[in-house]
């Protein structure tokens, strides 16, 4: 396997074209919606390639804005994205901002 794309890396260093960009897993990999909770922050969502969705939760823990405090985050809901065969919306999300506990 060869890796394909733009690379993107310090200017002292050369791609090496033939290292494995990512694991290469036997399990067909997914994409997952996750609505979350992170506390003392607020709500939020994120969308996720991976395998299953005990996966998907663990690398948004692993990977996602605090992942240096993975025990603030509260997965609040986990659905796999089914890919249309064409063109289409594949998730929206609607976030509901709470203006009435702001300081003014």
């Amino acid at each position: 396997m060869s890796q394909t794309g733009i690379y993107c890396g310090p200017i002292d260093t050369s791609p090496n074209r033939d290292r494995e960009v990512c694991p290469v897993s036997n399990v067909p990999m997914r994409l997952w919606v996750l609505e979350f909770i992170v506390h003392g922050v607020g709500k939020g969502c994120a969308v996720v390639k991976a395998g299953n969705p005990k996966q998907a939760e663990g690398i948004l823990k692993a990977q996602g804005v605090f992942n240096g405090m993975q025990h603030l985050y509260k997965v609040t809901r986990i659905e796999e994205i089914i890919e249309p065969p064409c063109a289409g919306l594949l998730a929206e999300q609607v976030v509901e901002i709470d203006t009435a506990n702001e300081a003014v």
